[in-house]
């Protein structure tokens, strides 16, 4: 249903880009990037003038025990607003949570015949950072900062994509 729903915004969006002769202030994104802490994202946005307003994220399920999932929403402004190149700053904000399990506890507790520690290992992270990105020709970078992290927790101290993004 959402897959639908956002394939039906894209269509109709992306007609009244192409449909209209005069530039429009608005401009939408779309694309893909690698990083930390959750390993692959798909990235959406809408950008007005030179402000934009981006959100990204995916999730990989494999088993009960087994999967990652993580979001990110950021608010900045690109200096140079243009579609194939410029230079962003602004402020993000994420949530990850990983699962994986663990053979050598999972060993443990079987020798044992007990269970003393958990099966798996997981992690768990958000925080609020400063972002700083270029664009050159679609492919993008970026380094985020953390400032703040809502659930205590003090990694990662150093959050990075890399990827590809199309402006339409």
């Amino acid at each position: 249903m959402i897959k639908k729903l956002l394939v039906i915004l894209l269509v109709i969006f992306g007609t009244f880009a192409v449909a209209t002769e005069a530039p429009s202030p608005w401009l939408f994104e779309l694309g893909v990037s690698l990083g930390s802490p959750t390993p692959l994202t798909l990235l959406t946005g809408v950008r007005y003038r030179s402000f934009y307003l981006r959100g990204e994220g995916l999730a990989n399920y494999k088993k009960e025990d087994n999967f990652w999932c993580g979001g990110r929403g950021s608010l900045g402004y690109d200096w140079f607003a243009q579609e194939d190149w410029g230079l962003e700053l602004g402020v993000s904000g994420g949530y990850a949570y990983a699962r994986a399990p663990n053979g050598m506890h999972r060993a443990l507790n079987e020798a044992n015949d007990a269970y003393y520690l958990f099966n798996n290992d997981w992690e768990e992270t958000a925080d609020v950072s400063l972002e700083m990105g270029a664009r050159l020709f679609g492919v993008h970078s970026r380094i985020e900062v953390p400032l703040f992290y809502p659930l205590g927790n003090q990694k990662p101290n150093l959050l990075w994509r890399l990827g590809y993004i199309v402006i339409f």
